[in-house]
């Protein structure tokens, strides 16, 4: 009597066999752990036409932000032709794959409208850069996605 061609024994093994793999496969997702982007989202989901309308802004800019990745810093250079308005706004550093590494960087732009951050001690991968500035009395948006 040969094992594999009796029938009798696959199909139990077969359907035990996936069991145990369903099962597993249960267990381990409910360890995963599920993080939302925001907190408190619902709140930023009502403010948000405030937010395409920068977008908008920004798009119709003559000059665009441009952004540039070196070894270990990252230069913002701001269009040369609002050299003469204060520029101001917060960058923030979204990691996707980890909320808590997170953090806000402050616009301080020099005389040329560049503004550098260091990234020697970021963690690598991918970064979502969310630059929200302004010019004069005009509100602008970009997000730029770095990996380094």
């Amino acid at each position: 009597m040969r094992i594999i061609g009796n029938w009798g024994v696959l199909v139990p093994a077969f359907y035990i066999l996936f069991v145990i793999v369903l099962v597993s496969f249960v267990v381990w997702s409910t360890f995963q752990r599920v993080e939302l982007v925001d907190d408190n989202y619902y709140e930023q989901e009502i403010k948000y036409q405030n937010q395409v309308d920068k977008i908008q802004r920004t798009n119709n800019l003559s000059e665009k932000l441009e952004l540039l990745s070196y070894d270990n810093a990252i230069l913002i250079q701001f269009p040369a032709n609002l050299k003469a308005q204060k520029l101001s706004g917060e960058i923030l550093f979204f990691r996707p794959s980890e909320s808590k590494l997170d953090f806000k960087v402050k616009l301080q732009p020099d005389s040329l409208n560049q503004f550098i951050i260091p990234t020697d001690k970021l963690k690598k991968g991918l970064w979502k850069l969310k630059i929200d500035w302004a010019a004069g009395d005009s509100a602008f948006y970009n997000e730029e996605i770095v990996v380094f």
